[in-house]
């Protein structure tokens, strides 16, 4: 899930930055000399056991799956331009860009932007007039495989008595 978030991520601010070049890294955006910078870094990735039972996947397969961890991956995407007016500009297309979900694994992990901190060329080590910190999270999960017999091959037997 995180190599898939991350991508998904390089590939929206590539979209929006053009050709400037793309950190994943705090220390390597730091030492930028770039003014028209985007970054994709990781923030956090936590874990929380799932007691439910329900069961994700094709009604009919024989293969299900039951959520055991609910798993949330947070990355904080930094876009910096030469002009408050570029910065917010790629801003706003970038959060146009964004999806609703990504698909991984074929189950939905829904995407929300948490938080926004715009920063001054002044309150930063950054080049850019003005930057955005975006906190974006990924609800996904962690699965177990259970097999199920379809209920049409099942014989049951009763007694009257």
């Amino acid at each position: 899930m995180y190599l898939t978030c991350r991508n998904y991520l390089i590939e929206k601010v590539r979209a929006v930055l053009g050709n400037g070049m793309i950190h994943t890294a705090r220390k390597t955006m730091e030492d930028s000399a770039d003014a028209h910078l985007g970054a994709v870094l990781s923030v956090s990735d936590s874990y929380t056991k799932n007691g439910s039972s329900k069961v994700y996947g094709d009604p009919g397969a024989r293969r299900r799956l039951r959520r055991s961890y609910d798993r949330q991956a947070t990355f904080m995407v930094v876009l910096g331009d030469f002009t408050q007016a570029g910065c917010e500009a790629m801003y706003e297309a970038f959060l146009a860009s964004l999806d609703d979900q990504l698909k991984i694994d074929g189950l939905p992990a829904p995407i929300t932007v948490t938080e926004a901190d715009w920063v001054d060329k002044d309150d930063s080590k950054l080049r850019s007039a003005l930057a955005v910190q975006a906190l974006i999270r990924f609800d996904g999960g962690v699965f177990k495989a259970s097999v199920f017999a379809p209920v049409s091959t099942v014989e049951v037997e009763t007694e009257r008595g």
